[in-house]
């Protein structure tokens, strides 16, 4: 009660004129709210003036694309690559006594694929020599192509006459063409290397032996 009576606010020397005083301007220059802000519903000119341009961000929401439809041309091809496939894969597993994997339920083209991947790993177990294989697809069919490495143990020598004659044709290389045809020529006349075209050469009965099967393969297949 000493406390209250000795400090009361009627004996407190500096009046509250002064405060309100000193404090008028900043009160006076605090402005009003609009009366269409005093709502919960919110102002289409206050979001129109704060609001990022639509044609900033947005424009890929204004963009249409059409569907991409399988067509009937499209839907036949898929399936003619898939039977020429599974043909030549019967006959590349045959080739090297491969039971293949059934993935004729999977859809086109991950049965494809698998049955590459199943091919590569069984073939690679059983055939020491296998190099791998290439899936070739041309404007009229598609095929298998595999390729077998055997180590005869021995090395063969022929000189490249093709690679020299492009040579011979090219300016900025023809001197070291020449160069190299005289290093060729001591080769063929004295080391009795042959090119790979002449005829008592072992390379030219590989080239031969190959021709004979690649055109005994086109009647096999022309008669079928």
């Amino acid at each position: 009660m000493n406390y209250a009576t000795q400090h009361h606010i009627g004996n407190y020397q500096h009046t509250r004129t002064e405060t309100t005083t000193a404090i008028a301007p900043t009160v006076g220059r605090v402005r009003q709210l609009a009366t269409k802000t005093k709502g919960r519903k919110p102002s289409a000119e206050r979001q129109a003036e704060i609001r990022t341009n639509s044609n900033a961000t947005n424009g890929i929401l204004k963009c249409t694309f059409l569907p991409k439809l399988k067509t009937a041309k499209s839907v036949q091809a898929c399936q003619k690559t898939e039977r020429d496939f599974y043909k030549s894969l019967s006959q590349l597993a045959e080739h090297c006594s491969i039971e293949p994997m059934q993935t004729h339920s999977f859809k086109f083209p991950y049965n494809v694929v698998l049955a590459m991947w199943d091919m590569e790993v069984k073939a690679k177990r059983t055939n020491i020599n296998w190099d791998g294989f290439k899936l070739i697809q041309d404007s009229t069919k598609t095929y298998f192509t595999s390729e077998e490495r055997y180590n005869t143990g021995t090395t063969l020598y022929y000189i490249p006459v093709v690679p020299l004659f492009k040579m011979l044709k090219d300016p900025k290389r023809k001197k070291t063409a020449k160069l190299l045809v005289s290093v060729c020529s001591y080769l063929y006349h004295i080391a009795q290397i042959p090119y790979y075209r002449q005829e008592e050469s072992y390379l030219y009965w590989l080239y031969e032996m190959m021709n004979d099967w690649v055109e005994q393969d086109e009647e096999t297949e022309e008669t079928e």
